[in-house]
């Protein structure tokens, strides 16, 4: 499922415009229909939206559920540096 990048500002009564660009891209490459599926993302939510208008100047789509998501890795990193020689051990620090 495609996912697209919509402004926080965008979402009206669970209707969203998208940009041209990405109508352009929908239609085109990805040869989407209205009735497909997307998933939209404002940069601090999902939203999982169906198709109901596209053309190549413009797309809409409706909102149709929330999509839950855990963003922390579940990873842990640790770092380590070996000691370098002469003055490179200043250029580390």
């Amino acid at each position: 499922m495609p996912r697209i990048f919509i402004t926080p500002g965008s979402i009206k009564d669970d209707a969203v415009s998208l940009p041209e660009a990405e109508s352009k891209r929908l239609l085109r490459v990805l040869r989407m229909r209205p009735g497909d599926t997307v998933t939209l993302f404002d940069g601090e939510r999902e939203y999982s939206a169906k198709i109901t208008s596209l053309t190549p100047k413009s797309a809409e789509a409706k909102i149709t559920g929330k999509i839950e998501r855990n963003v922390e890795s579940p990873l842990h990193v640790m770092l380590g540096q070996g000691m370098p020689k002469a003055e490179k051990l200043e250029l580390v620090v």
